[in-house]
């Protein structure tokens, strides 16, 4: 393994997603220095997503509560690995104020400067080619001496277009403007399109977002899903409860915890895929039937609200001559108190 050095009622508690890959990311340090090309990100730093002070149309980041700004005489490195394609050309462009760099390892170590640039007007580009697939060392840097920082014109300081100090693409563009940066990406990792590692995974295969299900209570949902091996680009969909309409070299298993579910995928023994395996997680939203009353009617849902439940409430009232509210007491369409409560007993 490649390693860097050093009505219906919905109520869901906040969740964290399971990861499918080792470490994905990349690692994130402040260094001193205008242009620090050489203390390493990996020793004491922290693994974020990406390239965040790149990755933005202002010189900050607000990732996860924490906001990192870029300050005076400073740089922020980040280092990683980055999946790439054999006979590939990948493009890299730079717009920052002040400084930025890229630069890469191929798969025998020779590291391979791509842009080293320390004028802030400038819009340097320069490209890679690797010769096979593989994990490919990524050392991206942007750093700031005094004054101004951060992009500095469209499409990269803008936040509704590039928004990027760094970027690349596999297009063969090589030039970045207000016209194709829809064909630039970041060095982010996204909900499924993870590219940017702190180590080599052990495995391949990775379950895709699967969307929040609706049931009652009592029920556990089983959706369907998508596997993808972005080693080959080959996937597997699968249908309610782990089904599939051809051969697939995985086995499925749905494990409930609450109002969650995490699916997991294995490789099957003799497979290809043996040893190899991925999860992801969805939320679960419980509903109730429709009741009808003419009296005080409770609702058991089961659930004790936390400080993070959200709570969605949906009415179908009948209009009739009596008349008919959802909560308090009026006709059905001058109804005027309504009041939801919660014990916190």
């Amino acid at each position: 393994m490649k390693k860097l050095a050093s009505g219906l009622v919905c109520l869901a508690a906040a969740f964290a997603a399971a990861t499918a890959f080792a470490d994905p990311g990349l690692f994130q340090k402040a260094l001193s220095g205008a242009f620090n090309t050489t203390d390493d990100p990996s020793d004491g730093g922290i693994v974020v997503p990406g390239a965040l002070l790149a990755s933005t149309h202002t010189s900050s980041y607000t990732y996860e509560g924490t906001t990192y700004t870029m300050g005076d005489n400073q740089t922020y490195a980040y280092k990683g690995l980055m999946f790439m394609k054999g006979g590939v050309t990948y493009y890299f462009v730079k717009n920052y104020d002040d400084n930025g760099l890229v630069r890469i390892t191929d798969l025998d170590g020779n590291e391979v400067t791509v842009i080293n640039n320390t004028a802030f007007s400038q819009v340097p580009t320069g490209s890679f080619t690797p010769e096979s697939d593989g994990y490919y060392g990524i050392d991206l840097r942007v750093g700031n001496g005094s004054g101004g920082k951060g992009p500095t014109t469209a499409p990269f300081n803008n936040a509704s277009q590039l928004a990027a100090g760094l970027a690349w693409n596999t297009n063969g563009l090589t030039s970045c403007t207000t016209s194709n940066y829809q064909q630039w990406r970041k060095f982010m990792n996204t909900e499924g399109d993870e590219f940017l590692f702190t180590e080599e995974p052990s495995y391949n295969i990775k379950v895709l977002k699967i969307p929040s299900q609706v049931s009652l209570f009592g029920e556990q949902p089983a959706p369907g899903f998508v596997v993808t091996n972005y080693m080959d680009d080959t996937s597997w969909t699968f249908g309610p409860g782990g089904t599939s309409a051809v051969e697939t070299p995985l086995d499925v298993a749905y494990t409930y915890d609450g109002n969650r579910c995490t699916v997991t995928v294995t490789g099957k023994a003799g497979s290809a895929l043996e040893g190899m395996s991925s999860s992801n997680s969805f939320v679960i939203y419980r509903r109730v039937k429709s009741i009808t009353s003419t009296g005080t009617q409770y609702i058991d849902t089961g659930i004790v609200p936390g400080p993070t439940t959200a709570v969605e409430m949906h009415f179908n009232t009948t209009n009739s001559a009596n008349g008919t509210s959802w909560f308090g007491a009026g006709a059905w369409n001058t109804a005027s108190s309504y009041q939801l409560s919660q014990n916190d007993t």
